[in-house]
């Protein structure tokens, strides 16, 4: 029997027409599935299948904790102690208690904030209240570049 050798080029074609196609068809559902004319795709469990409802909007309420400040990118609750939260460009982490807010010691000349970049997420340590730690997503520099 034969053995056939493709090309690089050809294999990589080959390859490429599999992967792009793949998700759609990985996707694709069949007439049975499809919504209904009033159903609403991606309904929850509750209402799956049930022509004309739709998922339950949660109700919540927004409150303005602290004013002044710009691109606050991340808040996390430190329990009692209220919350801390990160401003991107400013490379500052503060915590508000009441409304109080504290500026927490934070190596900000380590964060390089540029464009999309700067201090941005902030994880609490589970152990917060005794050991104070946190943990940050942040752009940074070294230095030689």
């Amino acid at each position: 029997m034969p053995r056939h050798s493709f090309s690089r080029p050809v294999s990589a074609v080959a390859l490429t027409a599999v992967f792009a196609l793949s998700p759609s068809l990985a996707c694709s559902a069949p007439a049975d599935d499809a919504p209904t004319r009033g159903g609403t795709p991606g309904a929850s469990a509750g209402t799956a299948g049930v022509p004309g409802t739709a998922a339950k909007v949660p109700a919540f309420t927004v409150k303005r904790m602290v004013k002044g400040y710009s691109h606050v990118w991340d808040v996390a609750s430190v329990g009692s102690e209220g919350w801390i939260f990160t401003e991107r460009e400013s490379a500052k982490v503060r915590i508000v208690k009441g409304k109080a807010v504290h500026n927490v010691k934070f190596p900000s000349s380590s964060v390089w904030a540029s464009g999309e970049t700067g201090l941005m997420g902030i994880a609490v340590d589970p152990a917060f209240t005794k050991n104070r730690r946190f943990y940050t997503c942040q752009g940074g520099f070294t230095k030689n570049g």
